[in-house]
């Protein structure tokens, strides 16, 4: 009589290919692309879901600093830039009256 096999178990999440570096892979793309791992089986995982918490926040973050420094530098931009001329400027007008 054959012997059935008992220790044959299925792929999931827990037990993929990758073993236990495979929620560790999703929570490191995270951090690029935060919502890529909500596509995937790993998406009710909680260990994944914290790192997308923080890539999410790491993205607003970047964009609203992104927005700010864009803002300040087109106004504050010229001012900086009238005040970097200002002596070649002088120098020019003191050349044009001699």
């Amino acid at each position: 009589m054959e012997e059935l096999n008992t220790n044959q178990t299925t792929q999931t999440p827990q037990n993929a290919p990758l073993g236990d570096q495979t929620p560790k892979i999703m929570a490191a793309i995270a951090y690029f692309i935060f919502f890529v791992p909500l596509l995937t089986e790993f998406k009710n995982n909680s260990f994944v879901k914290f790192h997308v918490k923080q890539g999410l926040i790491l993205f607003l973050t970047s964009l609203i600093l992104w927005v700010l420094i864009t803002v300040l530098a087109s106004i504050l931009g010229p001012l900086a830039l009238s005040r970097l001329l200002y002596p070649l400027e002088t120098m020019i007008l003191a050349a044009m009256k001699n």
